[in-house]
């Protein structure tokens, strides 16, 4: 199989296999440098390198091709998904089986309303 020079090629005319073959080694430099700023909060570096390839993904679905070229789009996602990971949000089209990529002491409790005790009513 004769491998194409995907460093000349749009990134418009590849897929996604493609795009990931080209842009491999971008997502690996992101993942250290995540991994390096974030090693204490992070469980593993291989959880970290599959959500941003998770994230690289969700980028080639969301990138208009109209709006601009495939690579500062994807790098700017990560980027702003990754620090909203980092912070305790849930990846994006995750709601119902969200995963996490950060140790359990810096997972977000999730928050829930007190119940009101007819007791605290009557005495306020």
């Amino acid at each position: 199989m004769v491998r194409r020079n995907l460093k000349r090629t749009s990134d418009e005319d590849l897929s996604l296999e493609s795009l990931f073959q080209k842009h491999e080694s971008d997502l690996q430099k992101k993942a250290k440098y995540f991994f390096r700023k974030y090693d204490y909060k992070i469980l593993s570096f291989e959880d970290l390198y599959q959500t941003i390839c998770y994230l690289f993904c969700y980028a080639y679905r969301t990138w208009n091709k109209d709006r601009g070229e495939f690579e500062p789009y994807f790098k700017c996602i990560i980027n702003r998904k990754m620090n909203d990971i980092i912070a305790g949000k849930t990846p994006p089209h995750c709601c119902d089986l969200p995963f996490s990529i950060l140790k359990p002491e810096y997972l977000k409790k999730p928050q829930h309303p007190k119940d009101l005790d007819d007791e605290e009513i009557i005495q306020n």
